[in-house]
């Protein structure tokens, strides 16, 4: 029998009334197979979960109190979570060694809206990345998510009790990232352009600037209030603004979006084009998180997604590591790029994942029929048709490059892999521009990704170009390329 403390994080944006249902199933699980489960007063935070700092601060001290009385910690994502209060929460307790199981909900197909998505799968890599930024050790199983009620939680449960007791080993085996050749730096040169500053709460997105610039690569930022401001100076009579108010129109479907809307995006495209011209940058990544909601009552998507298809990588909440990744990418494959989120299983198949985003992309990714819609997430925070300029589709059939990259101690670090995009059907309320994934291997793949601190973003684009990708970045020894299609299923 262990005793293990369950924490369980939360962030509002998502259905918070998965709380409850977390507190009462994981207990009862761990009782049945005769463990002792040690939850914190309900009453200490709003649900009983961890999602701001005061609350982490406020699990911290109730570890602190108990410290010695446990075997081990289950950290548990009924929805996406917040790695703000997480940090708080687990920092103490990971630095004086405690062990920390990482769990995620798995979301079911038929509660795919906006009003009952969870996004565990999507949330737990951020846990990881901030855990793995402070130096924090845990412990992450496979499945990725897996729902408390299937046999496999209760073998990790299993495998958990026996690491936690010194009779058992994490089984996570890291994959080796590629020798260095010597050679040409593919990136010398290259430009990257931040809009904003990084996104608040979003510690996953974090980039270090001073390793690109090591590298070869340079990086301007604008600060957003500055990018507001000349949008309100447009004068919407100028022939940039006529011509970019076509260019939109022509691009996507805008029957439900308003005039206001509508010149918000026309607005934010005349200057993002100012930038353009001022810095030339090879990719640029813009803040989306929440202040174009909550001021301009718009999500800046459509505009992000027309600049893709004008052949400018471009990411969003700042990620300029996505960013640049896309910019690789591009320059082997000649072809559509995509900065997505890693999002959601798909049913209970381990090789396939549900991927979205607000429709920052090309459209050139879509089927027929995609349109401009409000944020079905974010209206929940800042009111209906609060967020829009989403782009609402569905991606085409196709193999697929996926990549990634971080900084860290002076590198610039990258995963790639191969897969497609399948013809699977997506429930029609899930929102967002989306598609299925499928990935050899891929919960192994998970784990690195996660272990690796990577984002919970991910970049794409149409065809297999992994080994040109690869053979290019693995020339510079400043760059650490882990090819995942190394990983054993």
């Amino acid at each position: 029998m262990a005793r293990f403390v369950v924490g369980f994080g939360n962030r509002s944006f998502f259905p918070p009334e998965y709380m409850k249902e977390a507190r009462e199933e994981i207990p009862s699980v761990l009782r049945e197979m005769g463990h002792e489960a040690i939850l914190m007063d309900e009453k200490e935070t709003a649900l009983g979960a961890v999602q701001t700092r005061d609350e982490g601060r406020k699990f911290a001290e109730f570890l602190k109190k108990r410290a010695g009385q446990y075997d081990g910690i289950i950290w548990t994502h009924p929805n996406f979570g917040d790695e703000v209060g997480m940090l708080p929460a687990l920092r103490a307790a990971g630095k004086r060694g405690d062990k920390i199981l990482l769990h995620g909900y798995p979301d079911e197909m038929d509660r795919m809206g906006p009003e009952e998505r969870r996004d565990s799968f999507c949330g737990i890599f951020s846990t990881m990345d901030v855990l793995y930024q402070n130096q924090i050790p845990f412990i992450k199983l496979i499945p990725h998510v897996v729902a408390p009620s299937s046999p496999r939680f209760r073998e990790n449960i299993d495998l958990f009790a026996q690491i936690c007791t010194g009779r058992g080993k994490d089984p996570y085996k890291p994959v080796k990232p590629e020798a260095t050749t010597g050679g040409e730096n593919i990136l010398e040169g290259c430009t990257l352009l931040a809009l904003g500053a990084r996104t608040t709460p979003f510690y996953t997105t974090r980039f270090n600037e001073l390793d690109a610039v090591k590298n070869g690569i340079n990086v301007e930022t604008a600060d957003l209030s500055l990018v507001f401001y000349r949008m309100s100076k447009l004068d919407a009579s100028s022939d940039a603004y006529k011509k970019r108010e076509a260019e939109l129109r022509a691009y996507t479907n805008w029957d439900k979006a308003s005039p206001e809307a509508l010149d918000t995006q026309v607005r934010f495209g005349v200057i993002v084009d100012e930038y353009l011209e001022e810095y030339r940058p090879d990719a640029i990544a813009i803040r989306c998180w929440t202040e174009f909601q909550e001021i301009l009552k718009v999500s800046p998507c459509a505009t992000l997604s027309y600049f893709n298809n004008r052949g400018i990588s471009a990411a969003c909440e700042v990620d300029l590591g996505n960013a640049l990744a896309m910019y690789v990418m591009r320059m082997y494959s000649k072809d559509a790029v995509a900065c997505q989120d890693w999002n959601n299983n798909f049913q209970e198949e381990d090789n396939k994942f549900m991927f979205m985003h607000c429709g920052p992309h090309d459209t050139a990714w879509l089927k027929p029929g995609h349109y401009v819609d409000t944020h079905g997430i974010l209206d929940h925070s800042f009111g209906s048709g609060s967020g829009m300029g989403c782009i609402q589709g569905r991606f085409l059939p196709a193999p697929v490059t996926f990549a990634s990259c971080s900084t860290e101690d002076g590198k610039l670090k990258f995963y790639v892999t191969e897969g497609r995009v399948t013809e699977d059907e997506l429930p029609k309320v899930y929102f967002g521009s989306a598609g299925v994934g499928e990935i050899p291997g891929l919960q192994q793949a998970l784990l690195h990704i996660g272990h690796g601190g990577y984002k919970h973003h991910f970049s794409m684009t149409r065809g297999h170009v992994a080994d040109q990708v690869v053979a290019g970045l693995r020339q510079h020894s400043g760059y650490e390329v882990t090819d995942l299609r190394k990983v054993k299923a």
